[in-house]
């Protein structure tokens, strides 16, 4: 079972809270005849820890988990249940650590929760940073104004880590422990900034030593902005400057208007002493204290930095704070820039049912229909609703796998066989299959553990990346996209190993090994994921039609299975990156879910999915009646 023990033993500690979620409930619940949730995925899992019955325990106790955290912040008793709350608050598992923070934001959050949920609005997952958040703005600390302010108001719901930045695009080396900012609008001004624990001096140290020059205050870095050529009086300055105005004409087409900003930045410093509007910030000595600057790179054509290191205290996180400057700004590289999701609360678990608990577990039996598992649910339910038949079911299966006996047979008499006639220039048929496996003329090799399977995780043997200082990686990307891009990916570790990228859908992708310093694909396996869905993807209304305010309940079929997928009510007309009310399909191919009610209109009901990147795979016409 995936991190079975700690859920379990967490859900445990919540036996005498939220597992008894009113005051007249302080036991567990039961489950089946008797047995507890929790007794039973413990004997599920301790018999047989990858069984999709111990699979399914695992879930129903996180989705348990996240519905008694939540209704623990609902009960809205500050002092007796904050203790509980705050337990979960780095907790491992995503899903339970949002419902953690959506919890104690309903708990009236006050200065003393200030500095968790502000580290915890820098989460690495988006939902958890989306409730922080919203904890924040809940807040009575004034002191959390700022930092409400300086926040994305979409932070997203995806319960999947963000992607750190890619460290191709950045022109110097980080301290070991530095974090992105992520929950900040920063690339819009041209800014990738981090945090860390080491001191302020110590970092502005380090860069000193790597870059060789000492650090600038902001006056001194302002000084430096402007090239030695700008400096020239009178024809002197505009000689250079008609000396690279020529140059603009030999530059691609992306790169002319980054020049011609860039030469406004320079006129403007020269003539009348502005600097570039990309500083003002930095001047803020209440956000950042005091600031110093070393340039990291120089445009070649005028001279000009174009990156900027600030090493600061970031006084909102507690943090020292440091900062990669583009010049302009527009030249922020795009990925780098973060991905938006669709933004809405952390779901809530539905009303916990012992009876549908155990009809779940048995289903997940039957479709595995192991006697592994048929004997992990005995030994959990021995009186489950279900026992009898899992029994019944264990036997035959044990009576099919008995050895039976086979008579001798009777002596044949020995016949002399012609030998085989080969018939010339025919070749004996061949049984030929998608090749798993590829290997470069170089000795780079690429293989898949076993044939790819609808959303099951890529298992990938790779060999013979040596590449010291280039830093190899893996991506896996759908065929023809541009090797510029790229979806789920990891660094390699060693010229051999084994790695893991996320599953896909049915389609066919590519595997890439890729190179840094310059960037590189170096090793390309071509490879397809057949789809095991009975029909294209569809929705379907349960009911016959929709009056105004009323719930929309849905049915859906043969989407990928992703627990991404989501579908949204739209109103008809808006483009397909505008969407109203929503809901994930919690990594279900076929099922149903409901969307809130609908003013009297005409809509769509759309089926989203988000990997490899944001499509509608179904689409179904809703006129809301009055």
């Amino acid at each position: 079972m995936r991190r079975p023990i700690a859920a379990l033993a967490l859900l445990a500690c919540l036996a005498s809270g939220p597992a008894g979620l009113a005051d007249e409930q302080a036991s567990p619940l039961p489950l089946g005849q008797g047995d507890s949730l929790v007794d039973f995925a413990f004997a599920a899992c301790s018999e047989a820890p990858e069984s999709a019955i111990c699979l399914q325990a695992d879930r129903l106790v996180r989705e348990r988990m996240v519905e008694s955290l939540l209704v623990l912040g609902g009960r809205g008793r500050r002092d007796e249940d904050r203790e509980l709350v705050a337990a979960f608050l780095d907790h491992p598992l995503a899903e339970i650590r949002a419902a953690a923070v959506a919890a104690l934001g309903n708990l009236h959050p006050d200065a003393s929760d200030t500095p968790i949920l502000a580290r915890l609005l820098n989460d690495p997952v988006p939902a958890v940073r989306q409730a922080a958040l919203a904890a924040l703005q809940r807040s009575s600390d004034a002191a959390t104004i700022p930092l409400v302010e300086r926040a994305r108001n979409d932070q997203g719901m995806s319960l999947v880590e963000d992607p750190p930045p890619d460290p191709g695009l950045l022109a110097m080396t980080l301290p070991p422990d530095a974090q992105p900012v992520r929950f900040t609008d920063d690339a819009t001004d041209g800014v990738l900034a981090f945090v860390t624990d080491q001191s302020r001096a110590q970092v502005v140290y380090e860069a000193t030593q790597r870059s060789g020059q000492p650090a600038l205050t902001l006056e001194a870095l302002r000084g430096a902005l402007l090239p030695d050529w700008a400096r020239a009086p009178g024809m002197a300055f505009y000689q250079g400057l008609s000396e690279r105005m020529e140059g603009l004409a030999t530059l691609p087409a992306d790169q002319q208007l980054l020049a011609q900003v860039r030469l406004a930045q320079i006129m403007a410093l020269a003539q009348q002493g502005s600097e570039p509007a990309e500083f003002a910030r930095w001047h803020d000595t209440r956000a950042w204290g005091e600031v110093s600057a070393f340039v990291l790179a120089v445009d070649p054509l005028f001279a000009m930095p174009s990156q900027i290191l600030l090493v600061y205290q970031d006084r909102q996180l507690g943090r020292t704070g440091l900062a990669i400057q583009w010049l302009p700004a527009l030249s922020f590289p795009p990925a780098l820039a973060p991905v938006a999701r669709p933004a809405g609360q952390p779901a809530t678990a539905n009303d916990f049912n012992p009876v549908e608990v155990e009809a779940t577990i048995w289903e997940a039996v039957q479709l595995s229909g192991t006697a592994r598992d048929y004997e992990a649910y005995l030994a959990a339910l021995p009186r489950g609703a279900h026992a009898e038949a899992a029994r019944t079911a264990l036997d035959a299966l044990k009576a099919a796998a008995a050895p039976t006996p086979v008579p001798a047979p009777a002596p044949t008499p020995a016949v002399e066989t012609p030998p085989a006639t080969k018939t010339p220039g025919v070749a004996p048929p061949v049984a030929t299959a998608e090749s798993l496996s590829v290997t470069t003329d170089s000795g780079i090799t690429l293989a898949l553990a076993g044939p790819p399977l609808p959303q099951q995780p890529l298992v990938i043997a790779y060999s013979g990346l040596t590449a010291s200082g280039r830093s190899p990686w893996l991506t896996v990307v759908p065929q023809g996209m541009p090797d510029s891009q790229w979806t789920d990916w990891s660094y390699t570790q060693g010229s051999d190993g084994t790695l893991t990228l996320r599953g896909q859908r049915a389609g066919a992708y590519e595997i890439r090994a890729l190179l840094e310093n310059p960037r590189e694909v170096v090793a390309r396996l071509a490879f397809t994921i057949a789809s095991a869905a009975s029909g294209p993807p569809a929705l379907a209304l349960v009911g016959e039609a929709v009056h105004a305010g009323q719930a929309i309940t849905l049915r859906f079929s043969n989407l990928p299975g992703d627990g991404d997928d989501w579908i949204a009510v739209v109103e008809a007309g808006k483009p397909d990156t505008q969407w109203g009310a929503w809901s994930y399909t919690h990594g279900k191919s076929d099922g149903e879910l409901t969307l809130p009610g609908q003013p009297a209109g005409s809509y769509e009901l759309r089926a989203y999915v988000e990997r490899p990147r944001r499509e509608v795979m179904a689409r179904l016409p809703l006129i809301v009646l009055p």
